[in-house]
């Protein structure tokens, strides 16, 4: 009696974390932007911050929001408003920095402490299509 209700009462608990994790939703509805088009627009922010600053020094480069994992088959998305939002934060903060290089980390510090960015990890090669059930995870 007692193993039947503690099995039973495992597998409940496992699917309300399940529950909890799993929700759908659609790719199409514009709510997210892909890490390619968040890199470009955060590569921009950059490069408009490091004009600002160091004029003479400003040139635009490709940054990372993510390392790559190369074997594992994933898009990995952020919610739009939560990205631009940070975006415009970054812009309107004033960092005084002395180099560029110290502006560099002070973007990426406060992009790290101060945005609320969510990833959605999407399965590539999913049996799913259109709509996807995918964790949304905290940084």
């Amino acid at each position: 009696m007692n193993k039947l209700f503690l099995t039973k009462t495992i597998i409940l608990l496992n699917i309300l974390t399940l529950i909890n994790c799993v929700k759908n939703q659609s790719i199409n509805d514009g709510s997210l932007i892909s890490l390619n088009d968040a890199e470009k627009e955060y590569s921009a922010v950059i490069f408009l911050k490091t004009a600002e600053y160091f004029p003479n020094q400003a040139f635009y480069f490709l940054f990372p929001l993510e390392e790559v994992d190369f074997g594992c088959h994933r898009d990995i998305h952020y919610n739009r408003k939560d990205f631009q939002m940070c975006m415009k934060n970054i812009t309107a903060f004033n960092f005084q920095p002395k180099a560029p290089d110290e502006l560099l980390y002070k973007i990426d510090n406060f992009k790290d402490t101060l945005c609320n960015l969510k990833k959605t990890i999407l399965l590539k090669d999913s049996l799913i299509k259109g709509e996807l059930n995918l964790c949304e995870i905290n940084p």
